[in-house]
């Protein structure tokens, strides 16, 4: 049987020091809300190292699913956009030789709202026959210690003075996502 493991990893000193070295950001938008009946349509993974972004994965993904009205309300991945993109089955291939480490455990992967794309994650590679064990951190958790009111992504990018780009699409979020971290780190929050 394909198993993906997700455990969720704590703020601890090795952590810290894991996560000031290298971690991969990720981000999906996805055609609906469920990880069983809808779809991910586009992906987002961005390799820092030492702080600094130095590697991209950005694609979108042809599904047998079509994004919902509401999907599209917030994303704007038309139909049309998503015509010429990449077979799920074809672009997966390529997804996990760029999170090789990710799902051997030996990088850590950073999601804000970790649980949603992490759920869309495992359901489709489960289903496409693969396994792994990813060890993630949540930047909305974290983001609990900051003073803010909102703990939505574009609220703490705002506060940390960090600019989204493209609110709402995968490559952009993922970014926004570890600058987010990084800025965390470095203010030792």
């Amino acid at each position: 049987m394909n198993e993906v493991i997700i455990e969720e990893v704590e703020l601890t000193k090795d952590i810290i020091k894991k996560l000031n070295t290298e971690f991969i950001a990720f981000d999906t938008e996805t055609t609906g809300f469920s990880p069983y009946k809808d779809r991910i349509i586009e992906l987002g993974a961005v390799e820092f190292i030492d702080g600094k972004n130095t590697k991209i994965f950005n694609s979108l993904v042809k599904t047998d699913v079509k994004n919902s009205y509401h999907a599209y309300q917030v994303n704007k991945i038309s139909e049309e956009m998503l015509e010429d993109a990449p077979l799920e089955k074809d672009i997966y291939i390529e997804l996990l030789n760029f999170l090789e480490e990710v799902l051997n455990g030996n990088i850590i992967l950073i999601a804000h709202n970790a649980t949603f794309d992490l759920r869309f994650l495992k359901n489709t590679l489960e289903r496409l026959g693969y396994s792994g064990y990813i060890r993630y951190l949540d930047t909305l958790k974290v983001s609990y210690r900051l003073p803010i009111n909102s703990h939505c992504q574009s609220a703490i990018a705002k506060y940390l003075g960090i600019i989204n780009e493209e609110e709402h699409r995968a490559y952009s979020d993922a970014i926004t996502c570890g600058k987010i971290l990084v800025k965390i780190l470095e203010r030792k929050i």
